[in-house]
């Protein structure tokens, strides 16, 4: 349906509850070129320009997973428009319609580098910059047992914890910031981590503001100490998953719907009553 149709449809149904809220979710938008095209996260990011800012430095941009568009670009920027309309509407009565692109969510989260690349302060080919691998002290190694750490001292005083426990030579924490130190930098740190193993690492770094952790895997995160002090992650059935977050000073239940999920065309009324609605 176009969006023409879908607004006419909308106005036949707010004549009857103008206070309804609607929210559409798609990858380009109600309207546009691009907007009856198909496409996956991939896709949105590629449009987006974040895909091609992702990557090594003269290597192919890699896909962060499909959580910047479809997650983050798109559903919670769904989510954050919903709350806005319903704040919205108790001031004024009345609905909104959500046009929720994930290109232009993608692009939003985005908003920074942008800013950076208008100060000067960032260059549009990857991996040569501060937070994209480009700078040696905030990127991933290699470690003695194949697995990796992750190295994010940006902050001098960080760093200059890092260089003592590693160890690395004084001229780089005096000129941590001067790129012709980096391709040195760089090799020190690959050499260095490079002899011992991920948890030799992590034990060397806990208990320090040195910005070391080890690279968990999916599996190796839900047992690390601290996820299980906070129930970071929790059981339905065979399934274990996050927690919801954020959490609230005043938490409803909120894995009292942790169960199966609901199948599409199942018992909508029931789901409907699972949120608190009455019949």
């Amino acid at each position: 349906m176009s969006w023409s149709g879908l607004v006419s449809g909308r106005m036949r149904v707010l004549a009857r509850n103008p206070a309804l809220i609607y929210g559409r979710m798609t990858g380009f938008g109600q309207d546009g070129p691009l907007s009856g095209r198909a496409g996956h996260d991939i896709t949105y990011l590629a449009y987006s320009g974040v895909l091609h800012a992702i990557g090594q430095q003269g290597g192919r941009p890699v896909p962060p997973l499909n959580l910047v568009a479809d997650y983050g670009g798109g559903a919670m920027m769904l989510v954050a428009g919903a709350l806005a309309a319903l704040f919205e509407r108790s001031r004024s009565g009345k609905g909104q319609v959500i046009d929720a692109a994930m290109t232009e969510g993608a692009s939003m989260l985005a908003t920074p580098v942008h800013a950076l690349m208008a100060a000067g302060l960032w260059s549009d080919t990857r991996g040569t910059n501060l937070l994209d691998s480009g700078a040696p002290f905030y990127d991933t190694y290699e470690t003695a047992d194949a697995r990796h750490v992750a190295v994010g001292c940006l902050e001098p005083r960080f760093f200059a914890e890092f260089a003592r426990l590693l160890p690395l030579d004084q001229i780089f924490v005096r000129g941590q910031y001067d790129r012709n130190l980096w391709p040195q930098m760089r090799a020190a740190i690959v050499d260095r981590v490079g002899q011992k193993s991920r948890d030799d690492w992590d034990r060397l770094f806990a208990a320090t503001d040195a910005c070391v952790a080890p690279v968990l895997s999916l599996r190796e995160a839900r047992d690390h100490p601290h996820n299980r002090a906070r129930n970071a992650f929790v059981k339905s059935g065979a399934l274990e998953r996050p927690a919801p977050a954020p959490r609230f000073s005043r938490p409803a239940d909120a894995c009292r719907h942790a169960g199966r999920p609901r199948l599409s065309g199942g018992d909508g009324a029931g789901t409907l009553r699972s949120f608190g609605k009455r019949d």
